[in-house]
């Protein structure tokens, strides 16, 4: 079970396992879209399901901002330790 929450700015969390619970809106498009990327990579499919998702940062901190940028420059199957993802992010 992958559980999303999202924003009219983007995705705010995605949490694996738990129960299943209704949303009160419609999902838009792009969370569609997501739930069907993350569907295929569970599948076998080595697409990277997030690389383009908007993400919800309002609250996060300039640095976090960075972290996430770096993360993504982060190709499939490339491991990088956490100080080298925070020497990437500056």
């Amino acid at each position: 079970m992958v559980s999303l929450e999202w924003s009219p700015e983007g995705l705010l969390s995605l949490r694996w396992g738990g129960a299943a619970t209704a949303g009160s809106a419609p999902a838009p498009g792009w969370v569609q879209g997501l739930i069907a990327r993350l569907q295929a990579h569970l599948g076998g499919s080595a697409a990277d399901p997030l690389r383009d998702v908007p993400v919800d940062d309002r609250t996060w901190s300039p640095f976090d901002r960075r972290v996430l940028r770096a993360l993504r420059g982060v190709g499939p199957g490339e491991r990088v330790t956490y100080g080298e993802l925070a020497r990437r992010a500056g």
